[in-house]
């Protein structure tokens, strides 16, 4: 489990992130050369939260 600086190496790498309490099969991950989208595409309506920002749970999926 890593904080949100760790879980954004992952993402740099090709990983797909996620939180522990997530619901099953989504996460974070990156598109293009600096955006984040969601496993689903619906990043607007899923945006980082401030806790999410804070956590130190992050997990690759």
């Amino acid at each position: 489990m890593a904080d949100i600086k760790q879980a954004a190496l992952w993402m740099e790498d090709g990983e797909i992130v996620r939180r522990k309490n997530f619901f099953p099969g989504f996460g974070y991950k990156k598109e293009g050369r600096k955006g984040i989208n969601t496993t689903d595409n619906n990043i607007d309506m899923e945006p980082f939260e401030l806790t999410d920002l804070l956590a130190d749970d992050w997990e690759i999926a």
